[in-house]
């Protein structure tokens, strides 16, 4: 189905976020693989500034994928093809070392593909009602997969074990729930209720990832490592 009213032209400032969630997120992974990969003591990765850019970039990208699908009316074929992108990282991630189950695009395209299926009954719940009702039910669900369970076979909707262990976990429960608060924010932009500026605003090269994001985020990883390997082999050559 195909929701009256879609807007014409596309909306920059939305382009613009994911730009931004992307640079938070490269500075998230260059924590991260410093830490993980280059001998760096842990913190590098645990401190507060990391913490951040971890969760500003995952629920940023979570909100924005809601909002972008509420304008969409090809979720199923664009979660289809997210959720294959998410299956290569995790092919790669496994070859490396590192397995994902259930990364953040496994979930984006997971997410996408239920609510291109039942996207009806959602745009259907009261405007005001909306965001209540998602945020309670994101508590609960986070308060329900806090429990530890005895099998692994249910890590998808957020219910794992003591000895579950994925570089990149983002399940079902409770972040369907961020996502559904993103198709509501959709509205207002499917609308135009939204500040005149954020439609046109572009930041110079962010904006450009962010149009390309799904591009951006399957190659940053293996350039930042070549990148940080290249420094790496530098450095010892000229004894820094």
């Amino acid at each position: 189905m195909k929701e009256a009213g879609r807007p014409k032209s596309r909306i920059l400032g939305l382009d613009s976020l994911r730009g931004i969630c992307l640079l938070f997120m490269v500075l998230y992974h260059l924590f991260y693989d410093l830490s993980s990969f280059f001998g760096c003591p842990a913190w590098i990765a645990d401190n507060p500034f990391a913490v951040f850019c971890q969760l500003f970039s995952s629920s940023g990208f979570i909100l924005i994928a809601g909002v972008s699908s509420r304008l969409s009316s090809g979720n199923i074929r664009r979660g289809i093809r997210v959720l294959t992108a998410g299956c290569l990282v995790a092919a790669a991630a496994f070859a490396w070392g590192a397995p994902i189950l259930f990364g953040i695009l496994q979930f984006l395209g997971c997410a996408m593909i239920l609510y291109g299926l039942t996207h009806g009954f959602w745009n259907r719940i009261p405007e005001q009602a909306a965001p209540v009702l998602y945020l309670a039910l994101f508590v609960l669900t986070g308060w329900l997969v806090s429990h530890r369970v005895s099998v692994d076979c249910l890590f998808p909707l957020g219910l794992i074990s003591p000895d579950f262990s994925s570089a990149d976990y983002y399940p079902i429960f409770p972040n369907i729930f961020v996502f559904l608060l993103g198709t509501w924010a959709g509205k207002y932009a499917l609308e135009r209720r939204l500040p005149q500026w954020f439609l046109s605003w572009k930041v110079p090269g962010l904006s450009f990832l962010g149009r390309h994001s799904l591009a951006a985020y399957l190659l940053h990883q293996p350039l930042l490592i070549a990148l940080l390997y290249g420094l790496s082999y530098l450095a010892g050559r000229f004894g820094i």
